[in-house]
């Protein structure tokens, strides 16, 4: 009895088939993790907000932007390592997992999420900030009882460092330069799917938003940034 065998031709096209699959397949499977990462990333910043606010309900309803991941009791909240003052290294698994601070494991908070660093200053009915920063410690912080539309406000976000300017909401600024030598920088980084980032509002939600939505150099936007006016 003959037993029929596989020529090499036959195989070859078998094997041309799966590749083809697998080429059709892979797009689809790393969209889907795509995917999955950015609800992964806004879970993380719905939780951080949550703590922040419930942070500075026991601070006389204050919130710190200057180095505010540090502070020991906001720590503790989202159960950090080593909840010592100025400590910054967080677990993965409360950080963006598309962030420079997971891919590269140093699970630093500033490489992964930052704070909306102009929001508490002065702006004029047009969202045109006017006031100016400070090193005063004790004047770079958010009074809870001031924000207006919490709802529509920026809190924290998708950073490179820990506090984002609103020159730094410019999607060119990711574009450039990426997770890349954070040093310094202190803009938003665009980097989900659709060159998005994810935010945490005043009011406790997170949601994404592309670029074009957020950027505080279109107009349209502003209101975003400036949280003591409507």
């Amino acid at each position: 009895m003959r037993i029929s065998k596989f020529t090499l031709i036959e195989l070859l096209v078998v094997i041309a088939i799966i590749a083809i699959l697998a080429s059709m397949l892979l797009p689809a499977l790393n969209q889907a993790r795509a995917h999955a990462q950015k609800i992964t990333c806004t879970a993380n910043l719905k939780q951080l907000t949550s703590a922040m606010l419930i942070y500075a309900d026991s601070n006389d309803g204050v919130l710190q932007i200057q180095d505010w991941m540090t502070a020991s009791a906001f720590r503790q909240l989202v159960s950090a390592p080593n909840a010592d003052e100025w400590s910054t290294v967080y677990q993965p698994g409360i950080l963006c997992p598309n962030s420079g601070a997971v891919l590269e494991g140093i699970n630093k908070m500033e490489r992964s999420y930052g704070i909306n660093a102009h929001g508490h200053l002065a702006a004029d009915d047009n969202y045109i900030i006017t006031g100016g920063l400070t090193t005063d410690r004790k004047k770079n912080l958010y009074t809870l009882s001031r924000v207006k539309s919490a709802s529509q406000k920026f809190m924290l976000m998708d950073a490179v460092n820990w506090w984002v300017s609103t020159g730094g909401s410019n999607p060119a600024n990711y574009r450039i330069n990426g997770e890349k030598d954070p040093s310094g920088n202190m803009y938003l980084a665009y980097r989900h799917n659709g060159e998005s980032a994810n935010f945490g509002f005043f009011d406790g939600h997170a949601g994404s938003l592309v670029a074009n939505a957020a950027t505080y150099i279109i107009e349209a936007n502003r209101y975003h940034w400036p949280v003591y006016i409507k």
